[in-house]
């Protein structure tokens, strides 16, 4: 008798362990699944604040020339950044080039500002740069100065 109730209780731990186990398989795979959609909604919902807020403005400077195709875009980590490109207008090559932006909320109050650089900016060269905008109340950035040495 006592060898009868060694086995169902044995077999009732392995049921139980296969359900608990396939619980806990369905519920990771429903939480991936379930993530996925949050973050293409999320994604999507940013997307329209950048393309709202991108600039189409052309920007030129003397020897620098923000190009018109700049804007918020998201990183492949997901954090919000101003790219675009810088061209060189001169036959100089730059060891340091900045370009730095403010940072305005709906109101239209300047709320931060950001920055990127690059070092060894070639005579004539076009520049792809990123600067990270960490405030979730940002939607408008302009570009107050590129300059170089």
């Amino acid at each position: 008798m006592d060898t009868k109730k060694d086995v169902r209780t044995g077999g009732s731990i392995v049921i139980w362990f296969l359900k608990t186990v396939g619980i806990v398989v369905i519920l990771v795979v429903m939480s991936f699944v379930i993530g996925f959609f949050l973050s293409s909604t999320a994604k999507r919902k940013i997307s329209e604040l950048i393309f709202t807020a991108t600039s189409k403005e052309f920007e030129s400077m003397d020897k620098f020339t923000l190009l018109p195709e700049w804007g918020f875009k998201l990183s492949e980590y997901g954090i919000r950044m101003i790219e675009g490109k810088v061209r060189n207008n001169t036959d100089k090559v730059y060891s340091y080039v900045e370009i730095d932006f403010n940072l305005y909320d709906r109101d239209g109050n300047q709320v931060g500002s950001t920055m990127a650089y690059v070092t060894n900016l070639e005579a004539n060269g076009v520049w792809r740069f990123r600067a990270a905008v960490f405030d979730v109340n940002v939607v408008k950035a302009k570009c107050v100065d590129i300059k170089g040495y």
